[in-house]
């Protein structure tokens, strides 16, 4: 049973993520003083681009710790904290990138807002490791009430990080298709300073509907360990894997790491997916030795609940 200092303590963390997420996105709005780029079409598109990827990374951490918190999804909500550092880099790369942009050409950066934003980002990373810490005894508590299988429990909790994937997979599809709408909606100003490439176009798309495809693979049967369609779920891993490496490279090709115009999902999506790979090989050991059978007991939705 749930007590009520718990469900206290679970409200105040909901409460914290939705304070953090917004008091960064006001800051990072602040900070970019867009106003300043009416004689900048280049920069204004490229610095738009970076904020509205920060935006949604902030979006995803967000609704990410939240979604875990109101199902009391303990695990999920560690393994988040471990999923995010590739998008906190992302959005450390493409913060630092609009400085450099600033700095080169001579516009306003406030420096006080920077140290702010920064502050607030590691307290973030603190409060998730201390809260994951407070309440991982009391999941584990839980898991035991339906089995002291050491090798069943550890294969429940591999099992829920490998369904956690879903979550990342899901948060760079949004930012593609948020990069995407901006260049549909500045249309005309990309006309003039963004090349098409329709190879790196078709790919991009290609990556996307993959990843949409691996969401589903994750959330659809996994329960019954089926080997083969852990085998498609590690195919489609690679193809991500091989496709991601193949943008990094030509992205590196036309235009220099340190440019406004370098676009580093390609770099951290790589690293991202060879985590959720061995992930999924870690899970893929755990089949049929015994997690199925306590599936078929209906706890699964109490043992979920940490």
């Amino acid at each position: 049973m749930i007590t009520t200092n718990l469900n206290s303590k679970l409200k105040r963390n909901i409460s914290f993520h939705s304070s953090i997420f917004i008091g960064k996105n006001a800051i990072v709005f602040w900070m970019a003083d867009l106003w300043q780029f009416k004689k900048y079409d280049k920069i204004a598109f490229y610095t738009t681009k970076n904020i509205l990827i920060i935006f949604i990374v902030n979006l995803f951490l967000h609704v990410g710790y939240t979604w875990t918190l109101l199902n009391m999804d303990i695990k999920s909500y560690e393994q988040l904290a471990i999923t995010s550092q590739c998008f906190l880099m992302l959005a450390i790369s493409v913060g630092l990138q609009c400085m450099g942009t600033y700095l080169v050409n001579d516009l306003h950066v406030n420096y006080v807002l920077v140290v702010v934003l920064n502050i607030l980002v590691f307290y973030e990373i603190y409060n998730v490791s201390s809260t994951s810490k407070k309440l991982g005894p009391i999941s584990y508590k839980n898991i035991t009430r339906f089995t002291s299988n050491a090798f069943l429990i550890d294969a429940w909790n591999k099992r829920k990080c490998l369904k956690t994937i879903r979550i990342g997979l899901i948060g760079f599809v949004f930012v593609y298709v948020a990069k995407t709408s901006l260049k549909s909606i500045m249309k005309n100003v990309c006309n003039n300073i963004i090349k098409i490439n329709k190879y790196e176009m078709f790919t991009d798309f290609i990556v996307n509907i993959i990843s949409v495809t691996l969401v589903l693979f994750l959330s659809i049967n996994l329960d019954k360990e089926s080997k083969t369609h852990r085998i498609c779920i590690f195919i489609l891993l690679w193809i991500l894997i091989f496709l991601d490496i193949a943008g990094a490279y030509f992205e590196y090709t036309k235009n220099h790491i340190i440019s406004t115009e370098y676009d580093f999902i390609h770099i951290f999506r790589v690293f991202f997916v060879i985590h959720a790979f061995f992930i999924a090989v870690k899970e893929y050991r755990t089949l049929g030795k015994g997690l199925k059978e306590l599936e078929r007991i209906h706890v699964n939705k109490t043992i979920n609940k940490f």
